[in-house]
């Protein structure tokens, strides 16, 4: 059994070196040729940046072969890699860099060329040259040895406060985590995957480290484009998609338009998997007929709990499936007590596959310890056979298109504006986003063309997908018993001046 998450590569070189093991627009990277970049860029970071174990050092740039190389030296060379979206405004990372203080920030162009920025940390270019020599693929030359209770990676993701919160994951939770993987997708060595998503979001790098393990091939596309990625479902190579369902259902209409001028080929993969966001019943009876000989696997998880449920197939409205492999799943009232089957409760889950904890308390207490009960706040009901109901969230944060969006952080942006006196941030059941951010605005000596200049301000402060779907202005707030915005009301007011938009659209 492997121990690190670098062990699958370096074997699969040893026994397959010529396999096509990564494969972007124009190049492809064998196994042996992605070992050996990888030992020459951990043997750069020892040198020159002298690693040591917990120090943090964050990745920004587009998908890449460079990324992986990167990501999977910095593990070999004893620190912890932190993917962060390279399209971050200055203010989001001067924010992340006083909270973390990494070590060193290795980015494309757009960032590391960004002088303006004006970080104190260090940042050199992804396509830093390295020599790459004639490693033995089987030693860590001049470099700390390690264990896999050791922290390999910290995923960002904000907290209720929009706040970015580091989760930390060691050797040993996604090497389990693959085992499991492979037990429930049957994924493995004869596998083409494409991956369509940006690897800074863990599940699309958890696919990635996963067939990279096992010995497949990944087909990473440097962005998602449907045209693209169904015409790679359509060559007869790839065999599995990880997407999120936003981007199924993106392929889902390009093949539908496609079919309204020409007979477009049912793409042959055979497994499909989806997670981030509850896929509907209709995207998912829609995807199955532009599927016709495939599984649709749709996982629910989180950064801090790992995998918690799968299931195969269409499954009902709100299922989410059985547990995952090696998964223990219990509900519990607010007193900490399992409820009875088919009452609703907070989520929790346990198993080897779950984050140590939160950056920095969690650095120092990596053992072998057994695992423990965990909750990410979802509420949600077991029913007789078995399988998991999502019932809602305990916090406000809603997830839109695969994302965690915290409203606080938009409407902090929002309440700087001078001509907003107050903003409240929700999240819209949507069939396309699964839930899409719809800001309530009221407004105070309002310019003209007011929301086209305040989605310019949010550009100019927020990254692209915190920037509310849609914007619709009040007269007044609606408040709770505490004083606090009630948001409730504030969606209910929104669907209903919707509704009554369309309605008073049929009568025209």
């Amino acid at each position: 059994m492997h121990k690190l998450i670098t062990d699958g590569v370096y074997q699969n070189a040893t026994i397959e070196p010529a396999k096509p093991a990564l494969i972007t627009k124009g190049t492809t990277h064998t196994y042996e040729m992605l070992a050996r970049a990888v030992k020459a860029r951990a043997a750069y970071l020892t040198s020159q940046f002298c690693p040591q174990k917990g120090d943090l050092i964050m990745l920004a740039m587009p998908n890449s072969h460079l990324f992986i190389e990167w990501f999977l030296a910095i593990c070999e060379a004893g620190g912890t890699a932190v993917p962060v979206n390279p399209s971050l405004k200055k203010k989001e990372w001067e924010r992340i860099v006083r909270q973390y203080r990494p070590l060193l920030i290795i980015a494309d162009q757009q960032v590391a060329g960004a002088g303006q920025l004006g970080l104190s940390t260090p940042i050199i270019a992804h396509d830093t040259a390295v020599e790459v020599e004639d490693q033995n693929l089987t030693t860590q030359a001049n470099m700390m040895p390690h264990s896999d209770s050791d922290i390999f990676y910290m995923a960002l993701s904000s907290g209720t406060t929009g706040t970015p919160k580091g989760i930390l994951r060691t050797h040993r939770s996604w090497v389990t985590s693959f085992y499991a993987m492979s037990a429930e997708f049957g994924l493995g060595r004869e596998d083409f995957l494409l991956l369509p998503g940006p690897l800074y979001y863990s599940a699309t790098l958890i696919s990635m480290l996963h067939l990279l393990s096992v010995g497949g091939s990944v087909r990473l596309m440097e962005h998602f484009d449907a045209a693209e990625a169904l015409q790679e479902m359509q060559t007869g190579r790839i065999t599995s998609v990880f997407m999120v369902p936003t981007m199924y259902s993106a392929v889902v209409k390009e093949w539908q338009s496609q079919n309204e001028t020409q007979t477009a080929p049912h793409p042959p993969v055979r497994t499909l998997i989806t997670a981030g966001a509850k896929m509907d019943i209709t995207l998912k009876r829609r995807v199955q007929e532009l599927f016709a000989h495939s599984t649709l696997y749709e996982y629910y998880g989180a950064a801090e709990i790992g995998f918690v449920s799968v299931q195969a197939g269409r499954g009902h409205e709100g299922t989410v499936g059985h547990a995952f492999h090696g998964v223990d799943i219990q509900i519990r009232n607010d007193s900490g007590d399992v409820v009875p089957v088919g009452e609703v409760g907070e989520i929790f889950a346990r198993s080897a596959m779950m984050a140590e904890g939160y950056f920095p308390s969690a650095l120092n207490k990596c053992e072998n310890n057994e695992p423990v009960w965990k909750s990410a706040g979802d509420l949600g009901r077991m029913d007789g056979r078995g399988i998991l109901h999502l019932v809602g969230r305990k916090s406000d944060m809603f997830i839109s298109g695969g994302i965690n969006i915290h409203p606080v952080e938009i409407e902090g942006a929002l309440n700087e504006v001078d001509f907003i006196e107050e903003a409240a941030v929700l999240g819209v059941a949507d069939s396309y986003w699964g839930e899409k951010s719809v800001a309530a605005v009221k407004l105070v000596a309002p310019p003209d063309n007011w929301e086209e200049k305040l989605r310019q301000i949010l550009r100019e402060r927020l990254v692209p997908y915190k920037i509310p779907k849609v914007i619709f202005q009040v007269e007044t707030m609606p408040y709770n018993s505490a004083g606090k915005i009630h948001k409730s009301e504030l969606v209910n007011r929104f669907l209903q001046e919707t509704t009554d938009s369309a309605e008073g659209g049929k009568h025209e």
